[in-house]
């Protein structure tokens, strides 16, 4: 879902911003495939630290990717690939939680433990870090790793 949304958006506006400098194709591709990266890896680092941050780091609701104000978010299911061995992450996302919601998302995020995915989620950022990482252009790249917390000093 990411790579529709958050990632198609900013290749979209990678794109656009190379073609209106008058790029080339190969420099057009390149900015393109920067900005999927980028929304990709921003996507995941936000799912990350909406599952596991704390809420005065993140600004966010104690688990509120997993459970938000309009029933529960399907973002933090893409990191679990035993998604429907884990009862507890499976009542959440068929709307049957029982008792309170900081309960039940307590044992979601137990659950997505156990099945390793938030280090599923850290390799998957990872390689669409990477691609950022190997971007020529430092002052660029350095915007860009900025918002994610892994800019050079």
């Amino acid at each position: 879902m990411i790579g529709a949304k958050t990632a198609a958006l900013f290749e979209a506006a990678c794109r656009l911003g190379a073609l209106t400098a008058a790029c080339d194709e190969a420099a057009i591709e390149t900015y393109a495939s920067l900005g999927r990266a980028f929304g990709m890896a921003f996507q995941i680092h936000d799912d990350i630290s909406g599952i596991w941050g704390a809420t005065d780091a993140t600004g966010k609701t104690a688990r509120g990717d997993i459970v938000g104000e309009n029933g529960p978010s399907r973002s933090s299911g893409r990191w679990a690939p035993g998604l429907r061995r884990a009862r507890a992450v499976a009542r959440v996302y068929a709307g049957e939680a029982a008792g309170d919601a900081d309960a039940e998302s307590e044992r979601v995020v137990a659950a997505l433990d156990e099945l390793g995915a938030r280090e599923a989620a850290r390799r998957a950022a990872a390689e669409h870090l990477a691609v950022i990482e190997r971007f020529p252009q430092s002052q660029l790249r350095e915007f860009l790793l900025a918002p994610l917390g892994l800019a050079a000093p």
